[in-house]
């Protein structure tokens, strides 16, 4: 079985500052920000948050269209996540 990651999606927003990125690997879907804003780099990645295209797509579509920053990458993701796949008692 191969073990590699593969892009998906990719978008620069701000003038190329920050990066966004969505890959596949083993069947889950992975995201990336990388920015240069403040003449840093910064990074952050959250692995697997989902094995279905379309929320994977809302999701890189939201990152995208929120600004998502590295720094609040982890709490977005959780709270995606969280939402998605809430019970609904």
């Amino acid at each position: 079985m191969k073990s590699g990651s593969s892009v998906v999606r990719c978008e620069c927003v701000g003038g190329d500052k920050i990066h966004y990125t969505m890959t596949i690997e083993n069947g889950g879907y992975s995201f990336s920000v990388s920015s240069s804003l403040f003449g840093e780099e910064y990074s952050e990645k959250v692995n697997n948050v989902t094995t279905k295209r379309e929320i994977a797509d809302s999701f890189f579509e939201l990152l995208v269209r929120n600004l998502v920053t590295p720094c609040s990458l982890r709490d977005v993701a959780e709270d995606f996540v969280s939402e998605i796949y809430s019970l609904n008692c």
